[in-house]
Order: structure tokens, then sequence, then C-alpha cells
């Protein structure tokens, strides 16, 4: 067959998709017992080279989840059984490098959409806060990475799943995947940190910056709720709060229609993937969802009211009084019961405040908890430590996040162009995910990582790119 001026065979699909697993799963289990982290990576960027030859296809938006996943758990096994503790934050790298590699190798289909535009704007922002200043060479690849994968990964999946058909085996195999995260999650949960340890969890915080090793799991692991200490789930991740917004994100794509009427045994999918979100008691995740679908409801029900309304009018409204509630919400919850939330707040005031005396920016990599982590400092909650939008419009300033703020909201408009085609209109809480991305971000800062964002991401790419509408 013929794909994008590309031409693979049946036999040539199959032998590509086993090379690019091999090469990503070899290439950071072997890198992490070996510390050939460079080498690694060029395994990374073989595999995004092959993977532009399947478009058309779910394979490669699913094989991006895939090492997302894969990736925190084959770098503890690797690196525990070898022995190795060197060059491992460069393993977590690969999956990024293999969506960067994707993206340059992708030929330009169409002309530039608002979307496109805006992205470029955002560039534009980060190469002018380069000019005012500039951090730790590692803290600015962190950042570009925040910067740019969630476009990257946008771009993915609208570009490769282009019929329904290759939505629906997508959203299938990650529900899948994910009672399987689920289930791992509750074993390795039970088996307590001797577990985890004998898996590689040291040396997966190792390769995140954590230098004091200790005999029980990381901080992260623990938090409170209205009050009460609580032990969250890592699974696959090792990372309560990654997993969180993983595990919410497959909840949320789990109602997509027509897809979703078309899986068996979807309320008990449901039902494991929800109790297994609930386990990471992650807050922010779980505020994003349940605006997602408030929202979602709202528009669906003001729409009945009215078939002529302005929906583009009506998605500003709503997410404009969705952000004022959960704003408020979020404040009588730190107000009543602080505990872990409380950094979150005073870093908004404090970077707030340090932002207003300075709106253009103080140069890229120069704050957030990357700033901090590789220049040795500690958190600085005047420069945007553990909020992810405050730390950007710190860096590239208030002009660069307007930027990032097209992108997302321009995204959001593509969706609802989408939904308006089809005859029901299931689907339109899918239009605040992106909006609501933003808002969340304010208070955290890991929504912007990959294994955080990329499934919705990849997601909205698919839905707005198939091309076989559902009209029954």
């Amino acid at each position: 067959m013929k794909k994008n001026d590309i031409c693979v065979n049946s036999s040539q699909i199959f032998t590509y998709k086993i090379i690019i697993i091999m090469f990503l799963f070899s290439s950071i289990l072997i890198g992490s017992a070996t510390g050939w982290g460079w080498i690694s990576l060029i395994f990374g960027i073989f595999a995004g080279i092959i993977a532009v030859k399947l478009q058309n296809s779910h394979f490669v938006p699913f094989s991006v989840i895939l090492v997302l996943i894969f990736q925190n758990f084959l770098l503890g096994i690797g690196a525990h059984l070898g022995g190795n503790i060197n060059n491992l934050t460069i393993l977590t790298q690969i999956p990024t490098v293999y969506i960067w590699v994707i993206n340059l190798m992708l030929k330009r289909k169409w002309k530039l959409s608002q979307v496109d535009k805006s992205f470029l704007l955002l560039i534009f922002a980060i190469v002018f806060s380069l000019i005012l200043g500039h951090g730790p060479i590692q803290s600015i690849l962190a950042n570009v990475r925040s910067f740019t994968t969630f476009y990257f990964s946008y771009r993915i999946g609208k570009r490769f799943i282009t019929t329904k058909s290759e939505f629906l085996i997508f959203i299938k195999r990650i529900l899948k995947l994910g009672v399987f995260v689920v289930l791992c999650g509750i074993v390795m949960h039970m088996g307590g940190y001797p577990l985890n340890k004998l898996l590689g969890i040291n040396e997966v915080y190792l390769a995140k910056g954590v230098t004091l090793l200790t005999d029980y799991f990381d901080p992260r692991f623990s938090t409170d709720l209205f009050g009460y200490s609580v032990t969250r789930i890592g699974s696959l991740y090792y990372e309560p709060i990654n997993l969180g917004y993983l595990l919410w994100s497959i909840f949320i794509i789990s109602f997509i229609y027509p897809l979703s009427s078309k899986i068996k045994g979807l309320s008990l999918i449901r039902l494991i993937i929800l109790v297994g979100a609930m386990l990471t008691f992650g807050k922010g995740a779980m505020l994003m969802s349940i605006g997602v679908f408030v929202a979602g409801l709202i528009h669906l029900i003001f729409r009945n009211f009215s078939k002529n309304i302005n929906e583009r009018q009506l998605f500003q409204r709503i997410f404009l009084f969705l952000v004022i509630s959960l704003f408020v919400s979020a404040n009588i919850y730190f107000e009543k019961f602080g505990g872990a939330v409380g950094n979150h707040f005073y870093a908004i005031k404090q970077t707030w405040e340090t932002i207003l005396g300075h709106p253009i920016g103080f140069g890229l990599g120069t704050g957030g908890n990357a700033a901090a982590l590789f220049s040795g400092e500690g958190l600085d909650f005047s420069t945007g430590s553990e909020t992810a939008l405050l730390s950007f419009a710190y860096q590239i300033g208030i002009q660069g996040v307007l930027a990032l703020f097209l992108v997302f909201y321009f995204i959001s408009i593509e969706v609802l162009n989408k939904v308006k085609k089809e005859t029901n209109g299931k689907n339109r809480f899918l239009i605040y995910i992106p909006m609501l991305l933003i808002f969340i971000s304010l208070y955290q800062d890991n929504t912007f990582n990959p294994q955080c964002i990329s499934l919705l991401m990849i997601s909205l790419g698919g839905y707005t790119g198939y091309q076989t509408f559902y009209t029954k």
C-alpha cells in the first residue's frame, strides 16, 4: 500500500512495528544496564525515522503511549540488574526524542492552521526569551520538552489516525493497557517498598535527580486528603501524580462516542480505571476530569435549549464560569485543609508578584522545578516552582504564555468544529480538555510532562483527524 508517498507492503509494516518496539524498549533496558545513554538515544532516533513509514495507522500513536508507560519500569529493571547509576537521566528522554523525530520527519500536508500559527508564535517567544537570559542547559531542554511535546503529540494523533476504525482500535488498546497498568499498580502497592526496590524504583528516582536514597517510598507517594494522610499507587510509572493524569485521561477518552458504544465490557473497564485513578489521589488530574464532564454536561444542556446558539461563545462562557468555580473551590480546600497543596498556593502568590515586576520574562530555563533541580539551589517559590503555568510566564513572559494559551484555545476550536459535524452532541466534553489542562497547570508542575499530557493530546488529534463521521 501507499502511505504519504512511501510505499509499504503488509510484511514490511509488521517488520517495522517489531523493529520500532525493539528499538524503543531495548534502548532503555540495555542503556540503563550499561550506561550507554547516548547510544540509546540513537536507537530512539532510528525508531522515529522508521515510524514515519507507518502513517495512516494507529500503531505509531499507540507506541508513543506504550513507551511512555514502560520507560521507568524498563529503566528501573535494567539499572537495578546491571548495577548501573550512570547516564540514567538521558534515558528518560527517549520517548521525547521519538516524538520529536517523528514530527521533524513528517511532511506538511496542509496549509498552516490556527493551531500551527499559534505554536510558531510560541516558538518565537521561546527564542526571544533566550535574549533576556537563560538557565542551565538541562533546564532549558526540560522546558523546551514541555513547550513542544503536547503540540507534537496532538500532531501525531492527527496525522496517523485518519479513519474512525483506526481511532476505535487505538481507544480499545489504550483501555486494555489502562486495566493492565491498574492491576500492576495494585500488585506493586501490595508488595510495598521491598518489591518496588527490587523493580528498580531507587534507580528511577536517581534518574529524576533524587540523590538521597532511603529504605522507603519517596515523599511524593504520600499525600493528604481532607486532612488525612494516604499512600498512593505508582504502578509502572513509579510516580503517583503522573499516573493519576494517565488513568484519568484513559477514563475521559473511554466516553468518546460512538466508539465507546462498540467496546465490550466497557462498564467494568471504566470501573477498574476509575478505582486505579482514585488510588493515585491525584487532585489536579481529578479536578480536571470533573471539570471536563461538568462543562460538557452544561454545554449540552444549553445547546438542547437552543439549536441556533453560538457554540464558540457558549464554550468561552462556560470555561470562564468553570475556571472561577474551580479556583474558588481550590482556595476553599486550601484554607480549610492546607496540607500538601500549600506549596502550590504559596508558589502562585510569590511567582505572580515576581512576574508583575518583570512581565516580559527572565529567560528560558531560569524558573520552575527544573531550574531548581539542575542549578542545585533548591525550590524557589518566587520563580515558579510547583506551578507550571507561572513558571512558564516567569521564563518566557506574559507574551509567551498568551501564545501558549492560543495554541490550546485553537485546539479546542478544532475539536468544537469536528463535534459540530456530528449529529449527536455527546462528545462536547472534549472541547474543554485543552483549556482545563492550561488551568490545572497553574496548580501543578507535572501537567506538561509527556507522561501526563500526551495521551489526551494524541486522542484529541486522532478525534479531529479521522475522516469518517458517525451519522446514525
